[in-house]
């Protein structure tokens, strides 16, 4: 796949859709080159578009976005949930209730111990917060972080290849 392909589709992913404009400036492309390449990866049907009314008063004409479709799925894979679940559950029936939660308890302590030398690097809270972003982000877990006046400093996390187990285990397993 083309860098540029793979560029617009990541972008799309962390936004949940956007206009040609916004990603030629996000991509620090041209606008009709990113025009020209979303219209073929809607041809390909890895996008869609829909229109949204504007809030400007003077534009009559709605808004393009650009949205991935189901055919991107495999393109973010996420870390075998039914895999995972059953797993989960066969540890549960032989070491008991708590034994799931000791092993998740267990990865996430190494995860934090790979972390965690990137992010004390940084020298301010919002510096170690970036850091842990882009470790994150490096992941697979498609992570930014914003600032905002309003709710402050956070990160945010678009592709969690756990919402998936979670959505599963609240609806009641495999």
């Amino acid at each position: 796949m083309r860098a540029s392909w793979a560029a617009i589709l990541e972008a799309i992913k962390v936004s949940e859709g956007m206009p040609v404009s916004d990603l030629a400036r996000e991509l620090k492309m041209s606008y009709m080159g990113v025009k020209q390449h979303c219209l073929k990866l809607t041809e390909l049907g890895f996008l869609e578009e829909w229109r949204v009314s504007r809030e400007k008063k003077e534009v009559w004409r709605p808004e393009k976005l650009y949205r991935l479709t189901p055919k991107c799925d495999g393109l973010f894979p996420e870390a075998g949930v039914g895999l995972t679940l059953a797993v989960l559950e066969g540890v549960r029936q032989i070491y008991g209730d708590s034994a799931p939660e000791k092993l998740l308890f267990y990865h996430f302590q190494l995860l934090r111990d790979q972390w965690q030398p990137k992010v004390r690097a940084g020298k301010s809270m919002v510096e170690k917060a970036m850091r842990l972003a882009d470790v994150r982000d490096k992941s697979g877990w498609f992570s930014k972080c914003h600032y905002d006046s309003s709710t402050g400093f956070r990160i945010e996390e678009f592709h969690s290849p756990m919402t998936s187990a979670r959505k599963l285990l609240l609806a009641g397993g495999p």
